[in-house]
């Protein structure tokens, strides 16, 4: 069952990240700044350019007192491990309200891997600077870099070749 308090249409409003008015933090890149930002920092006064690892942090936050029967972090991991109990519930109600309102499942998925968050099957997910201890460590989880153009291709014709023939073809 999910909380009343997630609306069908949310809105968020549209300010500079970790710059609230009504907050009184100290200076960025300390742990007391980056507390205090978590502990007040909601979905609901957080800027459109905020990224995926903080949305989730705040969805994952959220979750333990809204929404734990969709998604929570795994008990016994230390909060380094997090899982998805019902994805058809997630994209019906959350995934609209923390990141785009057409989102899918899928695209959630599809943007963990991007980000370097491994899978541990069950749609349980994790990545080793992703902790529940931690928010500070979303500054450290970036997009995984794909290798795209004419040197990646070769290399996989080459490692394609390679595979198919038995050899080490240089």
């Amino acid at each position: 069952v999910i909380s009343s308090s997630i609306s069908t249409s949310p809105k968020l409003h549209r300010s500079i990240p970790f710059q609230h008015p009504k907050l009184q933090c100290t200076l960025p890149g300390h742990l007391d700044y980056t507390l205090c930002i978590m502990e007040n920092l909601s979905i609901a006064n957080a800027s459109p350019d905020l990224s995926f690892p903080w949305r989730l942090y705040l969805l994952l936050r959220d979750a333990e007192k809204e929404f734990p029967t969709v998604i929570s972090w795994v008990s016994g991991s230390h909060g380094k491990v997090f899982q998805v109990h019902d994805p058809d519930e997630m994209e019906k109600w959350i995934l609209p309200k923390y990141f785009n309102s057409s989102i899918k499942y899928s695209s959630f998925r599809r943007q963990l891997i991007a980000y370097g968050f491994q899978s541990l099957g069950k749609r349980k997910y994790t990545h080793e600077e992703f902790s529940r201890d931690d928010p500070q460590g979303c500054e450290k989880v970036v997009r995984v870099k794909s290798q795209t153009g004419k040197n990646a291709k070769k290399k996989i014709a080459l490692e394609t070749e390679r595979m198919m023939l038995g050899t080490d073809v240089q």
